[in-house]
């Protein structure tokens, strides 16, 4: 899954630094959220497109290159909710029931992370 820290460092050509992500991904459904540094203010991904004019594509873009990578690993437990999160140069993969409270965990996440 290192080719995820790619798809974030990739995200330096748009100015989006020091990203800070989870990813909760099963068979039919994901959830990709992150936290960055933009504009000087440390932003979450779906308001670097609201608030900040950022193409959404390039966001979009990011959000299923993460699913394919997640999807596609050694690590993907199919049947399970797979999380995925990122902080700085850690990949921490950890699994649910498929049926999890996706909000609550992105939630907890989230307060951590800003």
């Amino acid at each position: 899954m290192d080719e995820i820290l790619t798809q974030i460092k990739k995200l330096g050509e748009f100015e989006i630094k020091n990203v800070s992500m989870i990813a909760l991904i099963s068979d039919t459904s994901r959830e990709v959220v992150f936290y960055c540094d933009y504009n000087n203010c440390r932003v979450q991904s779906n308001s670097l497109v609201e608030e900040y004019g950022i193409n959404s594509a390039i966001i979009e873009d990011f959000y299923d290159s993460v699913t394919d990578i997640i999807r596609n690993s050694k690590d993907f437990k199919s049947g399970l909710m797979n999380i995925v999160k990122v902080s700085g140069e850690t990949i921490e993969v950890t699994y649910e029931d498929k049926n999890c409270r996706s909000y609550k965990i992105i939630k907890e996440w989230s307060s951590s992370s800003k």
